[in-house]
């Protein structure tokens, strides 16, 4: 079970964790979660370490063109949601 080649998180046990987080809940209480619902962490299939590594990678993937331009789309996806909600953003003279 302990060997790197035996040990896997499987893309839905990782949507589900990442829906977990985003609610709110730490990673290793979605990990508790799992080895109750599995019978112990022996039998879960993947280590805690694994589980925030892949969650990690999953997170960077998002990043698409750079932080900063994600960080703007998801104030642009905000904008459309709430009217009420405003920002303001300036580039320096190399356009950065």
């Amino acid at each position: 079970m302990f060997l790197r080649s035996h040990r896997n998180v499987s893309r839905e046990t990782l949507e589900f964790a990442t829906c977990l987080n985003d609610v709110g809940v730490r990673k290793c209480q979605v990990m508790g979660h799992y080895a109750h619902i599995a019978g112990g962490f022996l039998n879960v299939g993947f280590t805690k370490k694994d589980l925030y590594n892949k969650m990690g990678k999953e997170r960077r993937s998002r990043c698409i063109d750079g932080d900063a331009n994600t960080l703007l789309a998801n104030l642009e996806d905000k904008v459309k949601l709430d009217a009420l909600f405003h920002y303001n953003y300036e580039l320096n003279a190399s356009g950065s």
